[in-house]
């Protein structure tokens, strides 16, 4: 009887291991879809990474990035900092923007003190609270970023999209229970989203039941692991795309 037991409890714990094994499988593909997707937003050659936040009392270097970024530019890049007179604030952004100047001296730093240069600010139309806007070129070639936050991602992100004068727009695959950029949960993408965007990289959700033909304005379309089969139409679609 004995056996016969110890047999039983052999024979059940198989569909565990075959569910273990399914599992593992699931979240190693899942990784791999992740990797892939990353690597292809890196592709586009608008690569965010993680932020650099500048205090009054930190200094550091550039990232290889932000050095190239800063660099590319052959014209001067204007950068009003609409901020009061708070010494700790001025000093970081001083620092961080004295930092891209090492490496590209036609940018320039200018304050606008809202408490004393009201009229400034409203003609600037910015943001009493706090502002950078960073900007360059002339007339029909002028162009301008707003910021709210201070880091160098931010800051590098802004320059990159000037340099480029258009934004990327990245398309998400909707309707077979693929990742969203909208739900804010582990397993979707609205952090990524929201770290894109920063760096000029706009994001989407697209049906392609809705939508047959892909706007020629998508840069990159995203899939991210549907659980549903593709309709021919949408097959299509996609291939027409590629």
């Amino acid at each position: 009887m004995k056996s016969k037991g110890l047999k039983h409890k052999k024979e059940k714990s198989k569909p565990d291991h075959k569910r273990r094994r399914t599992h593992l499988w699931l979240a190693n593909t899942t990784a791999l879809l992740l990797t892939l997707v990353v690597a292809s937003l890196l592709y586009l050659g608008n690569r965010w990474h993680t932020s650099v936040d500048v205090s009054a009392t930190s200094r550091h270097s550039l990232t290889e990035q932000s050095v190239a970024t800063v660099s590319a530019f052959n014209e001067p890049v204007n950068v009003i900092a609409v901020l009061g007179p708070d010494p700790q604030q001025r000093e970081a952004v001083t620092t961080l923007f004295e930092q891209y100047r090492k490496h590209n001296k036609q940018l320039q730093l200018e304050y606008v003190n809202p408490e004393i240069e009201p009229a400034k600010v409203r003609e600037l139309e910015a943001n009493p609270a706090g502002e950078l806007i960073i900007s360059t070129g002339s007339g029909e070639t002028y162009r301008e970023k707003r910021l709210q936050s201070l880091s160098e991602r931010s800051v590098t992100g802004a320059l990159t999209q000037l340099t480029r004068g258009t934004e990327r727009q990245i398309a998400f695959v909707t309707g077979h229970g693929e990742r969203t950029t909208t739900r804010v949960t582990n397993s979707d993408f609205s952090e990524l989203a929201a770290r894109l965007s920063e760096t000029g990289l706009l994001t989407s959700e697209i049906s392609l039941v809705t939508n047959p033909v892909i706007p020629d304005t998508v840069d990159l379309l995203v899939v991210a692991a549907p659980v549903s089969r593709f309709f021919p139409g949408e097959v299509a679609t996609l291939l027409n795309f590629v």
